[in-house]
């Protein structure tokens, strides 16, 4: 149809599992990972394995597909004390993207970044997401999930939700928690800054 894909991934549930076997316990304040030394080696590993299977995916698919783990979110610390090595996005760097782009192929980008003095930061995927739709304003945005969508309290999946009139009281129920509550509130917040069209 004439659209073009750029995907943007976290590290996924493999991250847990590295974690686990690594006798690393998960934290988390507010829906978002603690990041110590420690978790971004990890983080860091993981999202180079994620990336690259992705990339493989895609080309074995039949769709050229170049990995971008870095370059494009330059970041600060969300708060040093508190999340630890976590990026907030202060700047986006399209030159990646635009010259993978440019060479047919599909940009698959990590959301990792790095502050201007190169410190690498972890930075929550639904977060980069927002900034870079921000700046691309793509005519269609797909999240996807372990899950499937989000779930409602049964844990079945909620086919359909209007964020205008339905934020207040979706985000008032008890299920609705972690990186989920998290992933809409990003996605309220994008929606708020994108035009209507």
């Amino acid at each position: 149809v004439g659209l073009t894909a750029i995907l943007l991934h976290g590290p996924g549930r493999q991250r847990d599992e590295e974690m686990t076997a690594a006798g690393i316990e998960k934290q988390t304040v507010n829906g978002l990972r603690v990041t110590t030394p420690e978790v971004l080696a990890i983080v860091r590993k993981v999202f180079l394995q994620q990336n690259l299977a992705l990339v493989e995916a895609l080309q074995q698919a039949g769709a050229r597909a170049t990995s971008i783990v870095s370059g494009v979110f330059e970041a600060e610390y969300l708060d040093k004390d508190i999340y630890g090595l976590v990026g907030e996005v202060n700047r986006i760097n399209l030159a990646p993207i635009e010259a993978s782009l440019h060479a047919g192929s599909i940009p698959v980008i990590a959301s990792l970044g790095e502050t201007a003095g190169g410190q690498i930061l972890n930075i929550n995927a639904d977060f980069a997401a927002n900034e870079l739709v921000q700046v691309l304003q793509p005519y269609k945005i797909i999240f996807l999930t372990g899950t499937g969508g989000l779930l409602a309290a049964d844990g079945k999946v909620i086919d359909s939700i209007n964020l205008s009139t339905e934020y207040d009281e979706l985000m008032a129920q008890p299920w609705i928690n972690g990186g989920m509550r998290v992933k809409i509130e990003q996605i309220k917040a994008l929606l708020e800054k994108l035009p209507l069209s």
